[in-house]
């Protein structure tokens, strides 16, 4: 796993990314209010390629925040995602659950509140 964490995320120069079609078709959302954290869409893809991981595999999201990214691997990837969200209790928790329903995704991902040391799995 830390290869994927480590992977040089500039394009052949050095300089410029490298155009990433998955998260291109979601508009990129690289500083957007729905990404909370750094990277966005882009760096979520190029790690989801870099796993490999089979259609249908269980995927933990581990900080979801918006759910974003969540629903952008459960559609491009076909994975099965439990978002876990610490931040705003529950609320967070039922705003990224609704977001995946609206998206007819709610079969696809679980949004649950928990906290990184203390897991409910």
């Amino acid at each position: 796993m830390n290869n994927v964490l480590n992977h040089d995320l500039s394009g052949a120069d050095g300089n410029q990314p490298i155009a990433q079609n998955k998260a291109a078709r979601h508009g990129g959302l690289t500083r957007s209010p729905e990404i909370w954290g750094p990277g966005g869409l882009e760096l979520a893809e190029r790690i989801a390629d870099a796993m490999n991981l089979p259609a249908d595999s269980l995927v933990l999201d581990l900080g979801a925040g918006s759910g974003e990214i969540s629903c952008f691997l459960a559609r491009e990837y076909g994975w099965r995602i439990i978002a876990v969200e610490n931040w705003n209790g529950l609320d967070a928790v039922k705003k990224i659950q609704w977001k995946a329903n609206q998206r007819s995704l709610g079969r696809r991902i679980t949004a649950m509140h928990g906290d990184a040391t203390n897991l409910p799995l």
